[in-house]
């Protein structure tokens, strides 16, 4: 491809798909395999193997532990049991095996320490190095794969979330696999030595409890996977809704959203009380299983001990090893499902394409892309983007500073550079006088800015970038007459030497280009330069064009214009069929930096912004209020929870009177109590299904009615806020959604869940101290009085766990952010080779986890290995002093050993209740965030009842000596003592620079936003007074970016009305022109737009976003730069249109172009804020010396 300067000015068609589509399925399909387990540990290295095989090495030695201390306690209750007449033996025999439990907790505190310090390191450090190979590997797939497997969320989710199963696979299951690997091992070596009889019984039991517990994880698992899936529709949903709160608020969809969203959700309410119930059911079974699985191996256990074969203590010995070994072997095993998880790891014509096609976003289907012929498949891909700049017809901003989005083109360039290209592209004037100038951050997508503000940014960019080659789509479209002749005249400039292809609607823009070509339905029509195309007369394609846009100038201009372009070299070895996928922002999820002073970019913490939404006082009785129609619920699951509480302490009671049983001298008594026991566990197990039933299928419609409840007010609450409060940096569409699906799921197991296993806790501990203190009040004080040591080392534990956590997913969520801008803006990413940039910026932010995770680790570590040198310590000196009771005579051996197991058995209870700390903070914290958007007051009440409702507008409209200045950049004021008044049923026109205030005036009439000061008049009446809901019914709104749903074509368009019929949907896509390229599509108006529209080009996007509000009929019609995205034939047809639309209605539009304002009755033309020229067309055209007739000249040269 030659140096030359190029063009393609074309009109819309219809599009057809490119194969990269497939080829990324295929990928994706790839992608959802599972590797082999050892692939898990592909990004270790050899520090990472030296941490694995500690941590492996401590796992074993815990594990091994457990059936140690059964083998010692074993010993210890024949020493206690059979030495009750030798009362100094005794003392002696359960001293030394009390002291060996010292030991044994010293071993297991070391061993504990080294299997959580080292595994949770090393996984953090695996895990993050596989988050970059990860992000990289998505950078690196061609754009194909964004537009039709990946979403940015998805990518997203697969960095944060996805990636969290790799890490708990390698942070806590493996170890945790060995370590259970090892209990199983030492248990049948102990249970066998020990009385193999008794240990082969209790294996034999083991398949039917680990049966019951798998099918119950089986069931569970599945139900939790359908209910998250579920709501992950419900979440698109509610995302969508908030990001394009603006189309939703001027529709008044609001309703519609929440509708949406109810019914979405109503699907993941009807999973949550099925798990509910399966949960009952599956630990109720299990359970009953257990107990009776029990009572089977005691009744044998009496009678080998009645025959001599074995003792109590073997007896006991053989049955827990054998037992807890088995089960360990399940647990073992369960630990492999986190393994599998961690292993799945004119508009529309094709004029876009043919800059895809150069980029190779795409390969085409058939034919070549030639470069100084070679076929740009065989160049290296970064060295060929390296070689081109691209503008967007979109522009794609990061949400980080001015600065940082110009540094894309060249990332080591000085600020003299940055400034000199800024300059250039006629951006350095107003970045000047921004407060905080270069590093001014630029919002969620660029909101902060104008769309000329943005293009100017996008067009600097390339600049700096100083390229060989120049792909310009639609590079001015945005902007004003003023800045597209000063940004044009740069361009011209940055053109000189470079082959240059130029996507054009607005023919003034290509005057200069050495050869044009005019596509039409994915073709090449006509290819030739100005004059060989004008040449062919009427008959000619382009000669057609330019008869369009010379109509719309002379009605403005009084003379045809004779027009000069230049144009361009374009290899036609292009495939003729092509795919028009423009770059639209997929969903995606944003922050915000700053630069320091050392130009590192740093991200903005949210941390503080808790604080600004304190959680009421009482919060726990407003949330049981929430609760208040699932009260009668709450009451059975409370009762369900006292009943399962009563069940751990029978448990224990009667395993400590079989351990009495088994040291009776009369064989006859043994058998008899034997029997008792043996029915009483049979009782238990049956009165066990009942009881989980009652407490978790109730306690799950509790908290699933809440969770909804909850979800749906702060959706409402959410979309009830003014448009302001969606502008400022905590407050982005991503994060916001996140709250939606994250804190009501919090709140649920805060309340609900957590209720249930405290109501259950606390009932086992009172009932076992209960029974404790009546047996042996001495040892119950005792146990009572180690309780606090116990609690306060898991509590410990447990807190640091949940400090570090919270902490480092602070940090994650930052880097997720990171990941997320990248693919959503991945068109320009790829162009400007900015996947290293990415990269880098993605790894300083896995930084903070990786120094956290460290500490954390440590820390934990240390903390559970005290916690069980505390338990085993506890437990020696318990029953070395309930020795000393029986020697003294002050108890019996019965009276201490049931107290002992009753109370140990209940430590549990006490330590799972005081583990569930951190989440209750964690839902504490859920629900200040939760109360924060329920209370807050909106600044502009959507529906105020007390306000006077609109049933009828004239359409007057006056803005009186208005001050504004935008919520998030309150220190630059926009407007000051601003005033406009349009008549009802006129059209009032703005024009000006980017940046003027023409779309703030829009906003202020539909009530985005409130005036400082002054006041907004509708027929007289201060909107602030009138009920903005229903006003809002009689304005309609065309946006400059136009925003449309992930729904069918016929969905977005009914959206402008309640109620409309198919047909009225079509009446209104004639009028807007859009029938004519939908009739053309396989599935007509049921085609799906994509996420933001991304199906679909910006002329087509912008003409369903007109026959949107064409459908809503409104009484004022709000215009801005609604044709910017069309061709000039489009834009004629559709002007044709909107001028019929305007006739009888007050309208308001904002234009760059003037052409579309030749109809208008008034035309306003604003600088700086203020109305500097207003009247009509004619007026304003008779002062030569004028703002409007500069502008109109300029145009007009601009075209000649």
């Amino acid at each position: 491809m030659a140096d030359s300067a190029s063009a393609a000015a074309v009109a819309d068609g219809k599009a057809e798909r490119v194969a990269n589509g497939d080829a990324a399925g295929e990928g994706k399909r790839r992608v959802d395999q599972a590797v082999a387990f050892h692939e898990l540990f592909t990004f270790a290295d050899s520090w990472d193997l030296v941490l694995m095989a500690a941590g492996s090495l401590g796992a074993l030695a815990h594990g091994a532990a457990m059936p140690l201390f059964f083998l010692l306690f074993g010993d210890l209750i024949n020493g206690f049991g059979k030495n009750q007449t030798d009362l100094r033996t005794m003392t002696d025999e359960v001293s030394k095996y009390a002291l060996y439990f010292v030991y044994l907790g010293l071993v297991v505190c070391a061993s504990s320490y080294a299997e959580i310090a080292c595994w949770m390191y090393t996984g953090e450090r695996q895990v993050i190095a596989l988050r970059k190979a990860y992000l990289d590997a998505v950078l690196r797939q061609d754009v194909g794969f964004f537009d039709t497997d990946a979403r940015t969320g998805d990518i997203v989710f697969g960095v944060s979330t996805d990636t969290l199963l790799v890490q708990d696979a390698i942070g806590e299951k493996v170890g945790n696999f060995i370590h259970y690997l090892a209990t199983f091992l030492a248990g049948l070596v102990v249970g066998f030595v020990s009385a193999w009889r008794l240990a082969l019984l209790s294996v034999a039991v083991i398949p039917a409890i680990a049966f019951a517990g798998g099918l119950y994880a089986y069931t569970l698992t599945g139900l939790t996977s359908k209910s998250r899936e579920s709501y992950a529709n419900a979440g698109v949903v509610a995302e969508q809704a908030i990001a394009q709160a603006r189309t939703v608020y001027s529709f008044v969809g609001e309703s519609k959203a929440l509708n949406s969203y109810s019914e979405a959700i109503q699907n993941t309410l009807k999973l949550g009380y099925k798990a509910g119930m399966a949960k009952g059911l599956g630990i109720g079974c299990t359970y009953g299983i257990a107990c009776m699985s029990w009572a089977l191996v005691f009744w044998y256990a009496g009678v080998f001990i009645r025959n001599g074969q074995t003792d109590g203590g073997k007896a006991f010995t053989a049955i827990f090893s054998a037992i807890v070994g088995g089960m360990s072997l399940g647990q073992a095993f369960s630990n492999l499902g986190a393994f599998s998880k961690g292993k799945i790891a004119g508009s529309g014509s094709g004029k876009s394409t043919v800059v895809a096609l150069i980029e190779r976003f795409y390969d085409p289907n058939e034919g070549q892309v030639l470069l100084d012929n070679v076929d740009i498949k065989t160049l290296q891909l970064r060295w060929l983007r390296d070689q081109i700049g691209l503008v967007n017809q979109e522009p794609a901003l990061f949400a980080t500073t001015i600065l940082e989005n110009i540094l894309y083109g060249k990332p080591d360039a000085t600020i003299a550079e940055v400034e000199a290209a800024a300059t250039a592209s006629n951006a350095h004037s107003f970045i000047s006088h921004l407060p905080n100038g270069y590093n001014t951050m630029v919002g969620e997508r660029g909101i902060q800015l104008s769309g000329g503000q943005k293009q100017r940014i996008a067009i600097a960019r390339a600049m700096l970038k100083n390229p060989k080659i120049l792909l310009l789509d639609e590079a001015t479209s945005a902007l004003d007459a003023d800045s597209e002749s000063i940004v044009q005249e740069a361009l011209d400039r940055l053109m000189v030497g470079r082959t240059t292809v130029v996507v054009a609607h607005r023919l003034s823009t290509i005057r200069n280009v050495n050869m044009i070509a005019v596509i039409q339905q994915g073709q090449v029509v006509e290819t030739g330069t100005h004059d060989e195309l004008l040449a062919k007369g009427s008959t000619g394609a382009f000669a057609s064009l330019i008869r369009f846009q010379e109509m719309a100038q002379n009605r403005d201009i009084g003379g045809a214009s004779t027009r000069r372009l230049r144009s361009m070299h374009l290899t036609s070895s292009l495939s003729t069929k092509s795919l028009s996928l423009r770059s639209g922002s997929l969903r995606n999820l944003s922050y915000q930096y700053s630069t320091g002073a050392d130009g590192r970019i740093e991200m903005i913490s949210n941390a503080d912004n808790d604080r600004k939404y304190p959680a009421p006082r009482g919060y726990f009785f407003k949330l049981l209020k929430l609760n208040a129609p699932e009260w009668p619920y709450a009451v059975l699951g409370a009762i369900g929870s006292v009943f399962s509480g009563f069940i751990g302490p029978t448990f224990a009671i009667v395993m400590g009177e079989m351990l009495d049983v088994f040291y009776y001298r009369d064989p006859n008594e043994m058998e008899k109590k034997t029997k008792l026991y043996v029915f009483i566990y049979i009782g238990t197990g049956l009165y066990a299904v009942v009881a989980y039933l009652v407490q978790h299928y109730f306690f799950s419609i509790m908290g699933e009615n809440l969770t909804t409840r909850v979800r749906r007010m702060m959706l409402s609450a959410i979309l009830r806020n003014e448009v302001g409060w969606f502008d400022e940096e905590e407050n982005n569409s991503s994060l916001v959604s996140a709250r939606l699906a994250v804190d009501a799921a919090d709140v649920k197991s805060a309340i609900a869940e957590r209720i249930s296993v405290i109501l259950q806790n606390m009932t086992s501990l009172m009932t076992s101290f209960v029974v404790g203190f009546i047996i042996e009040w001495r040892v119950a004080l005792l146990i009572l009085a180690t309780f606090p040591l116990l609690v306060l080392a898991n509590f410990a534990q447990q807190l640091s766990m949940k400090g570090f956590a919270g902490d480092t997913a602070k940090a994650h969520a930052k880097s997720s952010m990171v990941a997320g801008e990248g693919v959503s803006n991945i068109r320009t990413v790829a162009a400007f080779n900015a996947q290293n940039k990415i990269l880098s910026l993605f790894s300083h932010e896995l930084r903070v986890p990786e120094q956290q995770i460290l500490r954390r680790s440590q820390t934990s570590g240390l903390l559970f290995g005290l916690s069980q040198l505390c338990l085993y310590s506890s437990e020696a000196l318990i029953l070395w002093y309930g020795s000393h009771l029986v020697r003294s005579h002050g108890s019996t051996f019965s009276k201490v050993i049931k107290v002992f197991v009753v109370l140990v058995v209940t430590a549990n209870s006490v330590a799972e209740t005081v583990s569930l700390a951190p989440e209750i903070v964690r839902g504490g914290e859920s629900i200040r965030s939760i109360f924060g958007i329920l209370n807050r007051a909106t600044r502009i009440e959507p529906d105020d009842p007390e306000s006077e409702r609109v049933t009828t507008v004239r359409g007057d409209i006056e803005l009186r000596h208005v001050d504004f200045a935008y919520p998030a950049r309150p220190d630059i004021q926009i407007f000051k003592d601003f005033n406009l008044k349009i008549q009802a049923g006129r059209s009032q026109a703005l024009v000006g620079a980017s940046g003027s205030g023409k779309s703030t005036v829009i906003a202020l009439i539909e009530r985005f936003y409130d005036p400082t000061g002054g006041k907004v008049s509708i027929d007289g009446k201060d909107i602030r007074r009138l009920n903005l809901k229903s006003l809002r019914l009689k304005i309609g709104l065309v946006q400059q970016e136009p925003v449309l749903f992930a729904a069918s074509i016929l969905e977005n368009i009914a959206y402008g009305k309640d109620g409309a019929t198919e047909e009225e949907v079509i009446e209104a896509a004639k009028t807007a022109n859009v029938h004519g390229f939908v009739s053309q599509l396989p599935s007509g108006y049921k085609t799906a737009v994509g996420e933001r529209g991304v199906q679909l080009s910006g002329g087509q996007k912008q003409r369903i976003a007109i026959a949107r509000a064409v459908l809503k009929d409104p009484a004022i019609l709000l215009l801005d730069e609604a044709t910017s995205a069309l061709d000039a034939e489009s834009e004629c047809v559709l002007q044709d249109a909107l001028e019929r639309l305007m006739k009888g209605r007050t309208t308001v539009l904002v234009a760059h172009r003037l052409s579309t304002i030749r109809g208008v009755d008034r035309i306003a033309v604003v600088q700086d804020g203020r109305i500097i020229e207003h009247g009509s067309h004619s007026d304003l055209v008779a002062r030569p010396e004028g703002a409007y007739s500069r502008l109109l000249q300029l145009q007009h040269n601009r075209a000649a």
